[in-house]
């Protein structure tokens, strides 16, 4: 390859190359964004529309690296792929995220998982709520309760409904806002009482090392005591060692 051909497929590469750097993913491939008016076979045809196109850019790209296969020279030419997740496979998690569910069922879940340490959103999304939390508590062994709440109908619209909304629809903001206020209260009084539930746990769980260690003490000090000679012992030992210095003055005793 003369230097003219070397130097016209060098500026061939680079024409390429920089035409791949200014390729933008949104600009280039078909991203369906209103999901609304479309529907699965639609997306599945703008992948399959996607696919055709990165498929002749890779194709240019591998051209264009053969040409210089001659010269010594090299160059890395990266195509960007098609956006991932997919137009279909975005279809389908909005369509599930969007699924009509129970709300009871629902909340319930989400109320379980949470109490289990998991984050909304962050761990799990919405509609998996049910899923995970029946999964977790097959795991764990919890039977899951079959009673229908739905079909409650106690205390509903009388002086024993402390429901928020139902209040204020029936009594006004004044009842509201004390209703409000009182289960603020309730909740307060519920955390005090579980963080009282986890000290007395502690507790118990550390007494019997206190009491160990208090029997541990007591029996050390038996020990000390009854290793040491009484007063009355004390008392004669001293007086035969003063008779005996005594009597052998020059003796050391």
């Amino acid at each position: 390859m003369n230097e003219s051909t070397t130097t016209k497929v060098i500026n061939k590469l680079s024409s390429l190359k920089s035409y791949l750097k200014k390729v933008e993913i949104p600009d280039y491939y078909y991203i369906i964004q209103d999901f609304e008016t479309s529907s699965e076979k639609e997306c599945a045809k703008m992948d399959s529309k996607n696919l055709e196109r990165y498929n002749h850019l890779l194709k240019k790209a591998t051209k264009a690296q053969r040409s210089i296969g001659n010269t010594g020279l090299s160059m890395n030419l990266e195509v960007p792929p098609p956006p991932i997740p997919n137009n279909r496979d975005r279809y389908n998690l909005w369509r599930r995220r969007n699924a009509i569910q129970k709300v009871i069922p629902q909340s319930d879940a989400v109320y379980f998982l949470t109490k289990e340490g998991y984050e909304l959103n962050k761990d799990y999304e919405a509609y998996q709520a049910i899923g995970l939390a029946e999964q977790i508590m097959k795991e764990k062994g919890i039977r899951k309760s079959n009673e229908d709440i739905s079909k409650n109908f106690k205390n509903i619209y009388n002086e024993n409904d402390h429901n928020l909304v139902r209040r204020f629809s029936v009594y006004g903001m004044n009842e509201f806002t004390k209703a409000r206020k009182t289960a603020a209260n309730r909740t307060i009084e519920s955390m005090r009482q579980v963080e009282n539930e986890e000290f007395e746990r502690t507790r118990t769980q550390s007494l019997p090392n206190i009491v160990r260690q208090t029997e541990l003490e007591e029996a050390s000090a038996s020990f000390v005591q009854a290793s040491a000679p009484s007063q009355l012992e004390f008392t004669q030992q001293t007086q035969t060692t003063r008779s005996l210095t005594e009597l052998y003055p020059k003796c050391e005793v």
